[in-house]
């Protein structure tokens, strides 16, 4: 190995343990380190988390709420769920339509699971409902 690498090499490792060693605070309180970084580069698994918890909120919302009114359901799905499902949806933009298709499946289920709407297609409950498709229309 010649000389410039051998030095290349040492700078390398040198800048690397100074990274490493380097702390952060916050009002006094010291960030802990860590070696993992989240990445948001393939938003597969954020995109299961957050339909995970969009259908158990769902499932909650048709469990918990004695009223079987479509009106009042969907008021707190509206209020519970799609917040949830829209949020920062600039940052993690799901563009493929397999990952569209998974945060559609929560609508589709509660509106599904509605009293006198399932028997309808879903773009005929979301027009009963008054919703609005996660799809993208060209």
């Amino acid at each position: 190995m010649s000389t410039v690498a051998k030095r290349l090499d040492g700078s390398r490792w040198n800048l690397a343990n100074e990274v490493a060693n380097l702390t952060h605070n916050i009002d006094g309180y010291e960030l802990p380190f860590t070696d993992h970084i989240r990445h948001l580069v393939m938003y597969d698994e954020h995109i299961s988390y957050i339909v995970h918890s969009a259908f158990t909120r769902s499932a909650l919302i048709l469990k918990c709420f004695n009223s079987r009114d479509y009106r009042v359901l969907k008021l707190a799905f509206c209020t519970y769920v799609r917040p949830l499902l829209e949020f920062s949806t600039q940052v993690w933009s799901p563009h493929y339509k397999y990952l569209i298709d998974e945060i559609e499946s929560v609508q589709r289920f509660f509106t599904r699971k509605l009293s006198g709407l399932s028997k309808l297609s879903y773009l005929s409950r979301l027009k009963i409902l008054d919703l609005e498709t996660f799809l993208v229309v060209d």
